[in-house]
């Protein structure tokens, strides 16, 4: 963001903002960058780049594939019941406790752990 702006911060800049930093978190100094990522809001607005290594590239992607099929999940517990059943290409469903660890596992790495 541009660092004279004054103007207050609505809940997408937060949200924006609080998403660039853990994004931050989770690359220490020195590890060998593999992936760059620009923070923009939905306006174009600079927030920021974030420099990833393949390590955390991998944690996240890992992170994002339970999260999507944890709202896939849920999504189909709220269809119509007319909806004909999800193929067999469909993700199996994610229990409760398998994204439990995952969100764990990614605050661990975010806050600098293994």
């Amino acid at each position: 963001m541009d660092r004279n702006d004054n103007t207050a911060m609505g809940p997408n800049e937060l949200a924006a903002m609080e998403l660039f930093h853990q994004l931050l978190a989770l690359s220490p100094e020195g590890d060998e960058t593999t992936l760059r990522l620009t923070v923009r809001l939905g306006n174009s607005r600079f927030i920021g780049d974030v420099l990833l290594s393949a390590k955390d590239v991998a944690a996240l992607n890992d992170a994002l594939v339970s999260l999507n099929a944890y709202r896939a999940d849920l999504e189909d517990e709220t269809a119509p019941a007319d909806e004909p059943p999800p193929t067999a290409d469909a993700l199996p469903p994610v229990a409760d406790d398998d994204v439990t660890d995952m969100v764990n596992a990614l605050e661990n790495l975010a806050n600098g752990g293994a």
